[in-house]
């Protein structure tokens, strides 16, 4: 037997090899970050909170997405004229929203911790809780009664 007839069947056969496990692992991938996800979206019945969340003064807001019980989004707040934003990650369960805000910017070291609850009064939803949040090197501070309405587009 010479070498070339068993080079060539063993390149074909390694390259079909990862040619197909490549296959699979694209296919597990869309099944679990698009299916799963949107499976879970359809069948949660629970409150639904994506959209544009506004505090009383109109200085902060939280703009939120939701797939099932999962929150994704942005939080921003205006001081002294200058807008800081934050990513937001967080978890909806029985009305409860807990979620973790971290600065977009590198240059923001600042981070927070939210946990309202969600109700319904006089035809608008409302968040109401904390935020835990680092206020001076080595201080945590608390923002205790915050206030966030859904503005209805």
């Amino acid at each position: 037997m010479n070498q070339e007839s068993i080079t060539y069947p063993l390149l074909i056969g390694i390259a079909s090899s990862l040619f197909a496990t490549a296959i699979f692992i694209l296919t597990s991938e869309i099944f679990r970050k698009i299916f799963l996800p949107w499976v879970s979206d359809k069948i949660y019945r629970g409150v639904r909170i994506d959209g544009v969340w506004l505090d009383e003064s109109e200085t902060s807001k939280f703009e939120l997405k939701q797939w099932g019980n999962k929150i994704t989004g942005v939080y921003s707040h205006e001081t002294n004229g200058e807008i800081t934003s934050y990513n937001v990650t967080g978890l909806l369960k029985n009305t409860y929203f807990m979620a973790l805000t971290v600065p977009v910017s590198d240059k923001v070291i600042d981070a927070g911790a939210v946990l309202v609850y969600i109700e319904y009064t006089n035809s608008n939803l409302i968040m109401k809780g904390c935020m835990l949040y680092k206020d001076t090197p080595g201080e945590v501070k608390s923002w205790d009664n915050m206030l966030y309405k859904q503005r209805i587009s």
